[in-house]
């Protein structure tokens, strides 16, 4: 992933895909920046999920192979029953899991900020519980940036209303100002160095602390927002 200044993960569920490819159909063919998203959609065909949301964009969508390098412009998607991670210096690595959701997000998440420090966008979508709550905490201290939709946009609550008690993501916003933000974040060599620069109108600045997601990692509560 040497091309690349920043790594974008995704965690979502039940509604998240409507939310990415609408976020994906926002993003210009030449978006300079992998994405790699975890999805829990059950048993649903993994390839015709790739296939739906390549229709919907500019970008290339892939299912998630154990080894491959990430690539800018592309995304990533999880395999059912795997839990996918990244590695330095940006490598895909995805191994069964006995849960069929459990939390792969986390994993995501935790794994990216310990590969890529303040390059990493984390971007929790609609879903069902918490998962990505304690991965957006591990991105923060290792000085990403957090990205939260909007629950009153979301399908399903859940996995953004937790994200923003547990943690205090940098932004809550709706799908287009979420395209917007990480079109602009990623022409910055550090994930971190844009959301001060970038305009607020239509965007909710959340927060609420980190000491529920900071317990389950054993981080300080002081998580560098």
């Amino acid at each position: 992933m040497t091309d690349a200044t920043s790594v974008i993960v995704v965690g979502a569920s039940l509604g998240g895909l409507d939310a990415l490819s609408r976020i994906a159909h926002l993003l210009k063919p030449d978006f300079p920046a992998p994405i790699v998203a975890v999805m829990h959609t059950g048993s649903q065909d993994p390839q015709r999920i790739a296939d739906r949301l390549g229709s919907r964009c500019q970008l290339r969508v892939t299912c998630a192979q154990d080894g491959e390098r990430l690539i800018p412009g592309t995304i990533y998607l999880s395999m059912p029953s795997h839990r996918l991670t990244v590695v330095p210096p940006g490598t895909l690595r995805q191994t069964p899991t006995a849960a069929v959701n459990g939390s792969t997000a986390d994993a995501l998440f935790l794994s990216a900020a310990r590969a890529f420090g303040d390059r990493v966008i984390g971007v929790v979508l609609s879903g069902a519980g918490a998962d990505g709550t304690a991965g957006m905490a591990a991105i923060h201290q290792a000085g990403g940036v957090g990205i939260v939709q909007r629950p009153d946009e979301a399908e399903s609550t859940g996995m953004p209303t937790s994200a923003i008690q547990g943690d205090h993501p940098d932004y809550t916003a709706s799908i287009e100002k979420i395209a917007e933000l990480l079109s602009t974040l990623v022409q910055r060599g550090s994930a971190k160095a844009g959301p001060a620069a970038l305009p607020r109108d239509d965007l909710l600045k959340v927060d609420t602390g980190g000491a529920q997601a900071a317990a389950v990692l054993k981080l300080p509560t002081d998580l560098g927002a």
